[in-house]
């Protein structure tokens, strides 16, 4: 399998723009309640499943929101996927294994699989960072639109 470089619309480019700019510090102690801040909860995170989900200590499993890693599939013998997949995977434990995290959840709730579709910040003695920010400026993840070519919910 191959991937191609394909042309990034405005909006994606806008929504990589204030994911980069993003400083958490900078946010206020409690988020609005469109993007999810009302429903915010907290947890440690016990495994990292993949380049952008984990597992909390209480068993839900977390997706990384408006973000896309590449992922291991099984019998996949493409070196260069593989070591992206790993890559992104290692970076996604370094920002979060065995942190405590706050979670806002996007306003679609869980996906089909029940998984928690959320926004992780990671605690930090100076305050919060933003993983999906992390990811994307270790260049292990990219910018996922929204299926309809609009901005993605961003944390307010």
């Amino acid at each position: 399998m191959t991937l191609e470089r394909r042309k990034l619309s405005a909006t994606t480019l806008a929504c990589a723009a204030a994911l980069a700019g993003f400083d958490a510090d900078a946010q206020p102690a409690r988020a609005s309640p469109d993007c999810g801040g009302e429903g915010a909860m907290t947890g440690e995170v016990a495994r990292v499943i993949d380049g952008k989900s984990f597992l909390l200590a209480d068993g839900r499993e977390v997706r990384l929101a408006a973000v896309e890693t590449l992922s291991l599939v099984p019998g996949d013998e493409d070196d260069a996927r593989v070591t992206a997949a790993l890559a992104a995977k290692a970076a996604l434990e370094s920002a979060v294994l065995h942190r405590e995290v706050t979670l806002r959840p996007t306003s679609g709730g869980p996906d089909r699989y029940g998984r928690l579709i959320a926004y992780v910040f990671v605690r930090t003695p100076s305050g919060e960072t933003l993983a999906q920010r992390e990811m994307l400026a270790a260049g292990q993840a990219l910018v996922a639109p929204t299926p309809d070519g609009g901005l993605p919910d961003l944390p307010a």
